[in-house]
């Protein structure tokens, strides 16, 4: 990426937004930008915040970072600064952006989604469909039980990518048919009890999947995914007439052989 000189300018009309860009006004950060106008109002625009551009197709400046210092600077009437970038790499807000850490995960996902990163595009579509919190896809669909966090460090930096598909997948089902004897089935710990049992090679969705059918009654909120497991155990084997499957022992073995706490 090869950067031009910094400039500076009050011809506003040179710039034009970016669509892949979050919310600015509407994003409900009114005290950020309140406060950002005072201290543009009081300093005017800081050189060490330029605006990150690169050149669309119609010779404007579409604006990848800065929005808010942008609209800002134009509504008080004070000049820009700005770098314009070349188009030769992929773009996306993320990759400038000096206030990315106040972005959350659904704005990171859309974000680099929109941009066409395939791997968060699935995922993003995978929790749309379910309902399944976006943190627990992104841990399933990188090979990992819902709890796990490995998969956060790669998120943001935009070097995620899909491991697993079977797992979320088989979770979801799971998940979905008890959703229709609950109201926790999508819910962080159940999701994570689920997670953890379907490491067990013995459990069979289709024994869990009939039994939540026969005996949906028995589904009862708890306050961890420990107690769920629990819970699970219990329908697995309720009225059990073979083999019994003993998933809080299971799941332990499983979690410790992956190194997982519990």
């Amino acid at each position: 990426m090869n950067k031009i000189v910094q400039k500076r300018t009050r011809n506003y009309s040179l710039f034009e937004m970016n669509e892949f860009n979050r919310a600015t006004s509407s994003d409900g950060k009114a005290n950020r930008r309140r406060d950002l106008e005072e201290s543009m109002r009081r300093d005017g625009y800081w050189k060490i915040a330029p605006i990150a551009c690169v050149r669309a197709s119609d010779g404007k400046y579409r604006i990848i970072d800065g929005h808010n210092r942008y609209i800002t600077a134009r509504e008080l009437g004070i000049p820009v600064e700005y770098i314009v970038y070349s188009t030769d790499c992929k773009v996306n807000p993320l990759k400038f952006s000096t206030t990315q850490k106040s972005w959350n995960l659904s704005q990171i996902t859309e974000a680099y989604a929109k941009d066409g990163y395939e791997d968060y595009a699935e995922v993003r579509e995978f929790h749309m469909d379910t309902g399944i919190p976006l943190g627990l896809c992104f841990s399933m669909f990188y090979g990992e039980v819902a709890s796990s966090n490995n998969a956060k460090k790669h998120i943001r930096s935009g070097g995620y990518r899909v491991k697993d598909r079977k797992h979320p997948y088989k979770v979801a089902r799971i998940a979905l048919s008890a959703n229709s004897y609950c109201d926790f089935a999508l819910k962080t710990n159940f999701i994570i009890a689920l997670s953890k049992c379907i490491t067990v090679a013995a459990f069979d969705e289709k024994r869990i999947v009939r039994n939540f059918e026969k005996h949906g009654a028995l589904l009862a909120p708890c306050r961890s995914a420990d107690e769920y497991i629990v819970l699970l155990e219990k329908i697995y084997n309720y009225a059990a007439k073979g083999e019994r499957l003993y998933l809080v022992v299971e799941v332990d073995k499983a979690m410790r052989q992956r190194k997982v706490g519990k």
